[in-house]
C-alpha cells in the first residue's frame, strides 16, 4: 500500500497550475515522551500533526535497555510536514512496516539516535521535495527492490555518523537507492557494510548527486558496482575508505558511468577491481591509495574500459592483481588515460602490462612519478613516458 501511494508521487509535482501559498509549518515546543509509551498509533499522530502544520519534535527518553516499537505491517503514514525524534544514540529501535517512514513532497524527517530495521519495502523512503536527515543513528536488515535501507526518488538525504547494514535489494542499491536529477545524497563520518543488491551494493546512485565524506564502504556485495555504482551522475568522494567489497564478475568497487572524483581515500582489498569506468566520465583519482584489489579481468585498480577521460595523480597504486592485462592501470579503445607523479609498483597481471597497460586505440600518457617493480614488466602497449621492462 506504502509502495503504491509513493510511486504516484514522480511526476506529478508540478503539474498543478493554481498558485499554492502555503503558509509557514507552527514550531510546537519539543516535548519529551517514555519510550515504554511510544507505539505505532502514537507515532502516527505525531505524523498528521506535522501533517496539518505543527513542526512536531519529540525527545524519547529511554531506560537503560531502550526499547522497540513495531509500526505494524503498513508502516507508518505519510508523512509531508516537519518530525524531528530524538532519542539516545541505539536506545530507540522501529521496526516492521511496508517502510518505517514514507516521505513525501515537502516533508522533512529529523531522526536522531534511532534505528529502522525490518522493512520490506525500505527501511526509509524519500518522495521527490521530500528531505531525511538520520544523525547517530542505525538503518539495518531491510529489503527492498531498490534501496534496501533508504530509497531517495528525487529528494535529499543526508547521514550523519550513521550505519547502513545488513540491507538487501534485488535491483540496485542494496544499502541506499538515489535516483533523479534532482536527488542528493550526502554521508559524512558514515559506515555503509555489509549491503547486498544487483548493483550498488552499497549505494546505487542514479542521474542524481552523491558526497561521501570520511565515510567507510566495506564489505558490500554486488554483480557491479560491489561498493557503488554511480550511473550519469557526479559523485565525490573525501576522505574515505573502500574496502574489502565483492564482485564476484570483476564488476568492480567503484562502477562508474557518471562524473567521479575520488580525493584524499583508500580503495583497497576489493574483489573484483576498484574502480571500472564504464562511460561517462571524467574520473579522477587525486591523493589516494589504490591498493591490494584483485580482477579475474584486467585492470585491478583503475579500468578505463569506455573512452572516457581518466586521470591519477599523486596516488599510489600498488599489490594490485589481475589475470588479464594491467594489473595497476588499463585505458581501453577510445579512452584517454593521465597518470601524473603516482607511484605504480608491485602490482601483477596474468598478461602483458603488470603495472599499466595501454590496448590498441586508447590514449595513455605518464608525467613523473615512479613506475617499477611490477610483473611480468612495468608498461604495455603505446604509453608516453613509461618503458615497458623499465
Amino acid at each position: 500500500m506504502q509502495a503504491s501511494r509513493r510511486r504516484m508521487l514522480n511526476g506529478a509535482v508540478g503539474a498543478t497550475l493554481a498558485l499554492v501559498v502555503v503558509a509557514p509549518p507552527v514550531s510546537a515546543e519539543p516535548t519529551a515522551m517514555v519510550c515504554a509509551t511510544l507505539s505505532g498509533t502514537v507515532l502516527n499522530d505525531w505524523i498528521r500533526q506535522a501533517n496539518a502544520g505543527t513542526a512536531v519534535t519529540q525527545e524519547i527518553a529511554m531506560d537503560a535497555e531502550g526499547c522497540t516499537v513495531s509500526v505494524g505491517p503498513d508502516g507508518l503514514e505519510p508523512l509531508t510536514g516537519k518530525l524531528t525524534l530524538t532519542a539516545p544514540a541505539g536506545g530507540l529501535v522501529l521496526s516492521g512496516g511496508d517502510s518505517v517512514f514514507d516521505v513525501r513532497y515537502r516533508g522533512v524527517l529529523a531522526l536522531s539516535g534511532v534505528t529502522v530495521t525490518g522493512s520490506t519495502n525500505s527501511g526509509i523512503v524519500n518522495a521527490y521535495g521530500g528531505s531525511v536527515e538520520v544523525t547517530d543513528g542505525k538503518i539495518t536488515g531491510n529489503t527492498s527492490t531498490f534501496g534496501g535501507g533508504i530509497e531517495n526518488s528525487g529528494g535529499a538525504v543526508r547521514l550523519v555518523r550513521t550505519e547502513v547494514s545488513g540491507n538487501t535489494s534485488t535491483g540496485n542499491g542494496g544499502g541506499i537507492s538515489s535516483s533523479g536529477v534532482a536527488a542528493t545524497l550526502t554521508l559524512v563520518d558514515s559506515v555503509v557494510k555489509d549491503n547486498t543488491s544487483l548493483y550498488g551494493g552499497g549505494i546505487g546512485s542514479s542521474n542524481g548527486k552523491v558526497v561521501l565524506q570520511n565515510s567507510t564502504l566495506s564489505g558490500n556485495r554486488a554483480d557491479a558496482g560491489s561498493a557503488v555504482v554511480n550511473s550519469a551522475g557526479s559523485m565525490t568522494i573525501t576522505g574515505s575508505q573502500v574496502r574489502d567489497n565483492v564482485s564476484p564478475y570483476s564488476g568492480g568497487a567503484l562502477t562508474n558511468t557518471g562524473k567521479l572524483d575520488v580525493v584524499n581515500s583508500t580503495i583497497a582489498d576489493n574483489q573484483g577491481g576498484g574502480v571500472v569506468v564504464v562511460a561517462g566520465g571524467p574520473v579522477t583519482v587525486k591523493d589516494s591509495k589504490v591498493l591490494g584489489n584483485t580482477t579475474d579481468g584486467s585492470g585491478a585498480a583503475v579500468l578505463n574500459g569506455s573512452g572516457a577521460v581518466v586521470t591519477v595523480e599523486r596516488t599510489e597504486v600498488s599489490g594490485n592483481r589481475a589475470a588479464g592485462a594491467g594489473g595497476g592501470l588499463v585505458n581501453g579503445a577510445g579512452g584517454l588515460f593521465r597518470v601524473i607523479k603516482s607511484t605504480v609498483r608491485g602490482n601483477t597481471a596474468g598478461a602483458p602490462g603488470g603495472g599499466i597497460a595501454n590496448l590498441a586505440g586508447g590514449t595513455m600518457t605518464v608525467t613523473g612519478g615512479l613506475i617499477s617493480g611490477n610483473a611480468p614488466d612495468n608498461c604495455a602497449g603505446a604509453i608516453s613516458g613509461c618503458r615497458a621492462g623499465s
